[in-house]
């Protein structure tokens, strides 16, 4: 009898659990198709103000030179949040990608939201005229300037809290975030050899040595923002 009960307990445990995996996923497939849906829909409104700009020389200067838009940072955290949740609403379905999203969300994605979020309001409120120009909100409406800045920071919140992710070693992470900050920088740098101008207005007084400098202090700050995330993540789902 006592057999029996036990038997009986751990086939009802394995069905929970399967409820509960189901759940999970069901929630997982819906929150990538509706962040997915909402970037679409930021792509959508952000290239019709650009197509439809009367000045383009004067609201999106550079934009026709060498680099165009990757050389923004934003640009490229949006674009990488677009593909992110089409890979991930994939991989809902067919579990195909479950270590590399999880190694491209913990590692670059969450690090490089809070880096964007967190120095565009502060250097926005410090000098916004170095970062984002009082003459753009002639034309640029401030929806716009929320989607750029403003949406990735609560989507990557809810998105430790929905998932469960599998967080690569402190090593693995450190060096994913030390080579994207080494990337972006050599990028910047061909790109002000090329045009002779630097991405931000605050980068003016810089040299190459400075920008680096900057560059390098830019990624250790990411990695403490894995860490915090790791950390969010323990608090949420546990070791």
């Amino acid at each position: 009898m006592e057999g029996k009960n036990k038997q009986r307990s751990k086939a009802q445990k394995r069905v929970q659990a399967e409820g509960e995996g189901s759940s999970s996923k069901a929630a997982a497939c819906c929150w990538h198709f509706l962040c997915l849906c909402v970037y679409i829909a930021i792509y959508w409104y952000d290239s019709k103000i650009v197509s439809e700009c009367p000045e383009p020389e004067k609201y999106f200067e550079g934009n026709d030179k060498f680099g165009g838009r990757w050389k923004y940072l934003t640009y490229i955290s949006w674009q990488l949040m677009l593909a992110y949740f089409f890979i991930a609403l994939i991989n809902d379905f067919f579990s195909i990608f479950s270590s590399f999203i999880s190694w491209l969300f913990t590692s670059i994605i969450w690090p490089l939201a809070w880096v964007v979020t967190i120095f565009f309001w502060v250097l926005y409120a410090i000098d916004r005229e170095s970062i984002y120009p009082s003459f753009l909100d002639e034309y640029l409406p401030l929806m716009i300037n929320i989607c750029w800045h403003v949406v990735l920071f609560p989507v990557v919140i809810l998105e430790v809290w929905i998932i469960k992710h599998q967080y690569p070693s402190g090593f693995v992470a450190v060096m994913s975030m030390l080579c994207l900050g080494a990337l972006y920088t050599m990028w910047t740098i061909v790109i002000h050899n090329k045009t002779g101008n630097w991405t931000y207005g605050f980068m003016e007084n810089f040299n190459y040595i400075g920008f680096c400098v900057f560059s390098l202090v830019s990624s250790f700050i990411g990695i403490v923002f894995y860490y915090m995330g790791r950390a969010f993540a323990f608090c949420r789902w546990g070791q």
